[in-house]
């Protein structure tokens, strides 16, 4: 999919640039026909056009570039601590995910940060060999889970996935070769699904692609938000440089 998206960027370009023009003359068009008899209806409706058109044409100058560096070696020796979330999900979808965050390829710590504070959690964490961590309260919900883990997990980099994302086994090594740019502060990986008979899949038949309702984010628009040094953090399949988070 990325080739195709690359190979058509003129035409990306052409169409963002019309869609920029034909939005700016309509705009200017709108402001003959206000309507006398109600002002603050339509100026509040003609504001609402503004921010719209606005929002558009950022998202044109966001998605201009398109750019994908190949992901560098990842250097050895890296103290690495991954999290696992979790809180009130099934045990077998905590287990697939924890399973793979064990079995990661890169020498890492695996944390299992349970908010649910369930007997069955850390017995699964012991049995996988990983630590576990859970909190005496709930505050500040995910954010402070991770908060509390970083109070005890120590590792240059930190790398978080939610209980229901399962990580593929060469993720830390494709992760942590961007870090090698001491600038580089977090890297956000894409997210596909397995469960591809769900009604966000669409079948692109003889092109071979299922396309989902976030392959556009991740796969289009984050590669072109990194041109701006405007990738966004979605707080799932994500790493950290531990000293940024400090």
């Amino acid at each position: 999919m990325d080739i195709e998206f690359r190979n058509k960027t003129k035409t990306r370009r052409l169409v963002g640039l019309g869609f920029v023009l034909i939005s700016l003359i309509y705009l200017a068009w709108r402001l003959t026909i206000f309507n006398p008899y109600a002002m603050g209806v339509s100026a509040a409706f003609y504001a609402a056009e503004v921010i719209g058109v606005v929002l558009a044409i950022t998202t044109v100058l966001l998605t201009w570039t398109y750019r994908v560096d190949p992901a560098p070696q990842a250097p050895a020796g890296l103290s690495v601590d991954v999290l696992v979330l979790c809180y009130s999900e099934p045990v077998e979808i905590i287990q697939r995910t924890l399973e793979a965050a064990a079995n990661l390829d890169y020498p890492h710590t695996t944390w299992l940060l349970d908010d649910g504070r369930r007997p069955e959690m850390k017995a699964l964490a012991e049995r996988l060999s990983c630590r576990y961590l859970a909190r005496d309260t709930n505050l500040n919900a995910k954010a402070g889970n991770i908060n509390h883990a970083l109070t005890h997990a120590q590792g240059e980099f930190v790398v978080v996935f939610d209980g229901d994302h399962v990580p593929l086994p060469e993720a830390l090594d494709r992760l942590l070769g961007y870090f090698a740019d001491p600038k580089v502060a977090m890297v956000q990986a894409p997210q596909d699904y397995y469960n591809t008979d769900s009604i966000q899949y669409f079948n692109r038949g003889r092109r071979g692609a299922l396309w989902h309702d976030q392959s556009h984010f991740y796969h289009f628009s984050q590669p072109c938000r990194f041109t701006w040094n405007a990738v966004t953090c979605c707080g799932t399949s994500v790493a950290y440089r531990r000293s940024a988070l400090n």
